[in-house]
């Protein structure tokens, strides 16, 4: 007998960016209660935990629309569209043909979303709106630590947050995106060290990152006319973090 699965990661990556950040605000709790008793694992560990979860976001962004096309396709291929009906057939077919070619994973994951609605003739998210910029932002923080490049940041003088165009590209839209609802990273608080990668990478960045994902893909299923899959994970996240 042969027999097949297929797997599915979203809710895996949702619940991971949860999780790891739930441990990093504990962290930074017990950091601020008992500073003397810190310890180098207790910073590592905490790191180790915002960077976690700031990747589980975005990794759950493009999990999400990947299953979202598959999902689709199998429907078509198999005849059977019981699931997500209020699309009709005949839009599934066009979504099913568009996720067999090459364009769909050559298109970022932002653009995947995008063409989705509009195979499905919905309304398409406008590039420069918060929750389009969020994820643009949330993709260029998870590529520079995916694809860590080593390099010297002056930390004395005026240069400190100028001198590397990384540092300096990410730094001001970190601070306008945490400035009024998250915190900074309290193990950096009294350091010298820039602000990206050091002072922002604490709970605050995590939680917004896990916030954005989140809203944008509810929107997206909004916008499909779909009740999202992930919603009740979103009533999770305001009983836990």
């Amino acid at each position: 007998m042969v027999s097949a699965i297929r797997h599915s990661f979203a809710t895996y990556f949702r619940h991971a960016s949860i999780h790891f950040a739930e441990n990093a605000k504990e962290l930074e709790a017990a950091f601020v209660k008992q500073r003397p008793k810190t310890t180098g694992f207790m910073v590592l560990d905490h790191a180790s935990f915002v960077v976690a979860s700031i990747i589980s976001s975005a990794t759950f962004l493009e999990a999400v629309i990947n299953e979202f096309f598959k999902d689709i396709e199998d429907m078509v291929n198999s005849g059977n569209y019981y699931k997500y009906a209020e699309l009709g057939t005949e839009t599934k077919k066009s979504i099913a043909n568009f996720s067999n070619g090459n364009a769909l994973y050559n298109a970022s994951v932002l653009e995947r979303y995008n063409f989705a609605l509009f195979l499905a003739r919905k309304s398409e998210f406008d590039k420069g709106t918060e929750s389009w910029e969020n994820i643009r932002l949330l993709f260029t923080i998870r590529n520079e630590l995916i694809h860590f490049k080593p390099h010297w940041i002056t930390i004395a003088g005026e240069k400190t947050e100028t001198d590397n165009k990384i540092t300096k590209r990410l730094a001001d839209p970190i601070k306008r995106k945490l400035r009024d609802e998250y915190t900074l990273n309290p193990f950096m608080s009294e350091s010298i060290n820039p602000f990206f990668p050091d002072k922002c990478m604490g709970y605050g960045l995590a939680k917004w990152a896990s916030d954005s994902s989140i809203i944008f893909v509810n929107e997206f299923f909004a916008r499909m006319s779909i009740k999202s899959p992930y919603l009740a994970s979103s009533e999770i996240e305001k009983n836990s973090i």
